[in-house]
């Protein structure tokens, strides 16, 4: 997990879409795998960056936003336990969550399924990244694709920070054969 530079902004989905697993769930060979819910898996990356990162402020929010406190020297499990916990309501109102918790963050990390209402997003500062992580697949609403500075994946996989690390690098990037 790689600690990123400045402010970060980290907003975590707790609604009620994110009570459905990650991948959807499947019946392999007559067995329920064992998933966990899209909240659980944002939670855990979200906290897994607010551990690691120098100035990251970790929001729980659906309805409305709350900022989780972590408690000092805490686990990843118990910082998720932490948002989880944390009561914001269960409808998905990003564009609410981000003008309540954004502060002239350096970026901002939106973990969430995008089963949401809101057409856009605020407008934001055009030299704030916005990496949006996409765990239900509903649709990219919400995020303006139209900022050079924002960008939607699909899915949270091991390589996930690497990915946030290189796209804001960008131009100033070497090819993985070049050392600078």
């Amino acid at each position: 997990v790689p600690s990123f530079p400045g402010k970060t902004l980290v907003p975590v989905d707790t609604s009620g879409s994110m009570a459905g697993d990650l991948g959807g769930g499947s019946h392999a060979y007559g067995r329920t795998s064992h998933r966990i819910s899209c909240a659980t898996a944002a939670a855990m990356f979200g906290v897994a960056l607010a551990l690691k990162g120098e100035n990251v402020d970790i929001w729980a929010w659906a309805t409305t936003a709350k900022k989780v406190d972590l408690h000092p020297g805490s686990s990843v499990l118990t910082g998720v336990k932490q948002v989880i916990e944390t009561l914001v309501g269960y409808t998905t109102e990003i564009d609410n969550a981000i003008r309540t918790a954004y502060d002239g963050h350096d970026r901002i990390v939106i973990l969430s399924d995008f089963q949401t209402a809101d057409r856009y997003l605020s407008r934001l500062p055009a030299d704030t990244y916005v990496h949006s992580f996409d765990l239900g697949g509903y649709s990219s609403k919400g995020i303006d694709l139209n900022n050079p500075k924002a960008f939607l994946y699909g899915g949270l996989t091991d390589t996930t920070f690497n990915l946030m690390t290189q796209v804001e690098s960008g131009s100033k990037a070497n090819w993985p054969w070049e050392h600078s």
